[in-house]
């Protein structure tokens, strides 16, 4: 079974849900800004997250969506990781500085044709 990376946001009303939340995202994904995570993982073990994420949070109060990342992936702005750190655990994307927002071609923003087999 194939694995593929998600990216997780939360917005939990309650400090006590919204701690247990975060505890099991940081235990098994990569925290990317307050309340966003990278998580990998096949069809079998995100339907276990889910089952953990339901169990913590109030249906009625809270949000978490999660969303299947494709590729390519482009990051604007300051960089998440410092200069000098070589890490190869996330998803695979590419660094741009916040200027080339100004000469990205449209086909960055444009959204591709989904095929048959995604």
């Amino acid at each position: 079974m194939r694995d593929y990376w998600y990216l997780i946001q939360y917005d939990i009303a309650n400090p006590k849900r919204l701690q247990r939340v975060y505890r099991l995202l940081k235990s098994c994904a990569i925290p990317l800004q307050h309340s966003v995570f990278a998580w990998q993982g096949n069809q079998h073990q995100l339907a276990e997250l889910k089952r953990q994420l339901t169990q913590r949070i109030n249906l009625d109060e809270d949000d978490i969506r999660g969303y299947r990342i494709r590729k390519p992936i482009y990051l604007f702005g300051r960089n998440p990781l410092p200069d000098d750190l070589a890490f190869d655990g996330g998803p695979p994307h590419r660094h741009c500085p916040i200027s080339a927002l100004q000469h990205a071609p449209e086909a960055l923003w444009s959204t591709p044709p989904q095929s048959a087999h995604t």
